[in-house]
């Protein structure tokens, strides 16, 4: 079986501008680069907007435009 190579923080940083740039779809994205995890990138998402993680044991907050705003003005 393959082991899955693991994305430095700059990648998913990356990868989280092109998807809030519309450059991809989560879906798109995942697909190029070779994500197999379905809400990886939303999580990623979650995390570089400083928001609780779902891996975290928490409740999963959904991406909103509030959200997306924050993470744009961070990081892109």
């Amino acid at each position: 079986m393959k082991k899955s190579k693991a994305l430095s923080e700059q990648s998913k940083r990356r990868i989280v501008t092109e998807v809030l740039s519309g450059k991809y779809t989560k879906e798109q994205a995942r697909k190029i680069y070779g994500i197999k995890s379905k809400s990886g990138i939303l999580e990623w998402m979650r995390i570089f907007a400083g928001q609780p993680s779902k891996l975290a044991g928490l409740d999963p907050i959904p991406i909103s435009e509030q959200l997306t705003h924050t993470i744009r003005k961070n990081f892109i």
